[in-house]
Order: C-alpha cells, then sequence, then structure tokens
C-alpha cells in the first residue's frame, strides 16, 4: 500500500485477476486451516479493496480443516471477520467461513478429540450444508460420529468420503507411557 493509503493493485488488476492470485495463495494440499498467519484471512485484512476481493471469492472458503481440542482453538479469529466472535464460539466462525463458499462445493476436515467432542450446533451448521459436501474427511468421537452418521443428505457433490479412525482412550495413554 503507498502512502497516500490507495492501494496499487486495485487500479492495475481487474477483480477476476485478483481473485485468481488470491486463490494461489492457499495450501496446494486444499485443507486450509483457519490462522491469522495463513491465506486466506491475511488476504482480507491488507486493505479494504483486498478484503472485497477475498470476501467476494469463494473458492478463497471452499476448503477448511478444523481441528478441535478441549481449549477452544479459534477464539483469536473473530477480529478477523470484522467482529467478535462469543465466548468460545467456533460454531460461529464454521458458519461465516462455510457461508462465504456462496454455494459452491465444500471440502471439510474435521479432527476432534475424543474427549473434546464438537462444539454445540456445530453438527447442525456441517448438516445444512451437506448437499455442498464434495469431500468430507473426519476423525470424531463417537457421539458426533453417529450424529453424523444421520444426516440424510441429498449428497450431490459428494465425491470422497472418510473416516479416520481414533485410538481408544486406553490405547493411547498406552502409547504414550
Amino acid at each position: 500500500m503507498n502512502t497516500q493509503g490507495h492501494c496499487p493493485l486495485e487500479a492495475e488488476l481487474p477483480f477476476e485477476l485478483r481473485s485468481k492470485i488470491f486463490c494461489f495463495c492457499l495450501p496446494s494440499d486444499g485443507r486450509v486451516r483457519p490462522s491469522p498467519t495463513a491465506a486466506p484471512l491475511p488476504l482480507a485484512q491488507v486493505c479494504r479493496h483486498w478484503r472485497a476481493v477475498a470476501l467476494a471469492t469463494p473458492q478463497l472458503w471452499c476448503s477448511v480443516f478444523f481441528e478441535f481440542s478441549p481449549d477452544p482453538p479459534y477464539a483469536d479469529l473473530g477480529s478477523l471477520y470484522g467482529y467478535e466472535l462469543p465466548t468460545h464460539s467456533t460454531t460461529a466462525l464454521v458458519d461465516l467461513w462455510l457461508s462465504r463458499s456462496s454455494g459452491h462445493p465444500l471440502s471439510i476436515t474435521l479432527h476432534c478429540d475424543w474427549w473434546a467432542g464438537l462444539p454445540h450446533g456445530l453438527m447442525d451448521i456441517l448438516k445444512a450444508r451437506s448437499a455442498q459436501w464434495e469431500r468430507m474427511e473426519v476423525l470424531l468421537p463417537r457421539k458426533d460420529m453417529l450424529e453424523l452418521n444421520n444426516v440424510s443428505g441429498p449428497f450431490p457433490c459428494l465425491r470422497i468420503l472418510a473416516n479416520r479412525d481414533q485410538p481408544k482412550p486406553a490405547a493411547r495413554f498406552l502409547s504414550q507411557h
């Protein structure tokens, strides 16, 4: 950004080209982990023009890899979205992230520690977007897996469904000692 507050790329490059460039900033494995230091979030923080491009590019928001543990790992990301998330609410983050995909097929990876469980309300958000699922890879506790199993579809975009098995609590404990 220059000293006058004008973004030079805004005048030099058409929206479509800037959007395409932003998509090249995503991880090559197609699994975007929400982070204040990894695309697409920092792209939306450069200037208002870049923010407009990032928020209007659904391809930036079609892939997401969420890891859930007892500590809320995404609590500090709310300010990057322009508002504060409710306390310990990663559900609002997931809903906002997926809504920005604007109906495009979704690639979702969910890894959840067996003792943590998914945040309250998250499964409802995922169920509401089941018609957009293109790739769904999960590592979930039994309770959440049973709830996911009850999603009735339709699944017109689904190409990959993977259930990663978690070690039993005793096996994990024994492997660490």
